[in-house]
């Protein structure tokens, strides 16, 4: 029984092991979401940024 008992508490050991490693898995995640969203923010960024390339784009046009 005691054996029984020690392996029992190892297992216990590799659980909380497993827990630990899901935990990171999940702050890995969440900051890849936190990436992500910043990436979306980013490409609004560029969208807003084109048109005024376009209008340079235009007044070089004009210029020629």
């Amino acid at each position: 029984q005691t054996s029984c008992i020690k392996h029992h508490a190892t297992n216990i050991k590799d659980q909380t092991s497993c827990i630990k490693y899901q935990t990171s898995n999940i702050m890995h995640q969440t900051l890849r979401i936190k990436h992500q969203t910043s990436n979306s923010k980013h490409k609004k960024s560029n969208i807003r940024h084109q048109p005024s390339n376009i209008k340079e784009q235009t007044s070089n046009i004009r210029m020629t």
